[in-house]
């Protein structure tokens, strides 16, 4: 008898070792959600997101550059011209996440101005950056065990686009997700890759990627001529 609780016992610490060890690596988030943002007036989660503190404690195993195919517009007018949506907004929660063989990162914005569209100020948006980290097991599991294998993270950066931070301010040029991405409904993402990022440069004037500065003046007559 004592031999098998013995046993039992070394069964049981072997299982929470285990779940202990995948848990580090996902945290169980909301189903998808409604188009809308739930009750809460929080924006929906997907399926699964990683935990940041083992991202944080975990082997960094390196980064990997990738290219979204967007094609880069010819100025800052085409780039409005592309996008459904354009905001200024400040990040207010940061998540990462892989869906449909890509690392994603959430951020979801609190809208401050709206330039181009209908939400209005104070609106949670969750924008969903192309890039972010990929743990070994998925990216091993899409790209070939070669490509992956044991335990880290890859840090996935695509277009050259800087990951969002929280408390970060940015003007935005959006378009809704597509189904075939597999993010929650509601979701937007950059219309023109790194283009799509406008970064704060004081004194009401904001910076796009090729150092081009704009005032948010000048955003409205771009949006009213597009």
């Amino acid at each position: 008898m004592r031999e098998k609780a013995f046993v039992c016992t070394g069964i049981f610490l072997i299982l929470a070792v285990l779940l202990g060890s995948w848990a580090c690596f996902r945290v169980e988030a909301l189903a998808y959600g409604p188009a809308e943002p739930n009750a809460a007036g929080e924006p929906a989660l997907p399926n699964f997101i990683y935990n940041p503190d083992c991202i944080a404690a975990s082997p960094n195993l390196g980064e990997k550059h990738f290219s979204s195919g967007l094609a880069a517009p010819e100025d800052a007018s085409g780039a409005v011209e592309a996008s459904a949506l354009v905001l200024r907004g400040r990040v207010q929660e940061v998540y990462y996440t892989f869906s449909g063989g890509q690392a994603w990162t959430q951020a979801n914005v609190l809208v401050q101005d709206c330039y181009k569209g209908t939400l209005e100020a104070g609106t949670l948006v969750p924008v969903y950056f192309q890039g972010g980290y990929a743990s070994a097991e998925d990216f091993g599991a899409l790209y070939g065990k070669d490509s992956g294998g044991g335990e880290g993270f890859y840090r996935v950066v695509t277009d050259g686009v800087p990951l969002p931070r929280e408390g970060e301010d940015a003007v935005l040029l959006l378009n809704p997700a597509s189904e075939k991405a597999g993010l929650p409904a509601g979701a937007y993402v950059l219309s023109c890759g790194r283009y799509s990022v406008l970064s704060e440069a004081g004194e009401g004037q904001v910076r796009s990627v090729s150092g081009s500065s704009y005032s948010y003046e000048q955003l409205r007559e771009l949006v009213c001529q597009a």
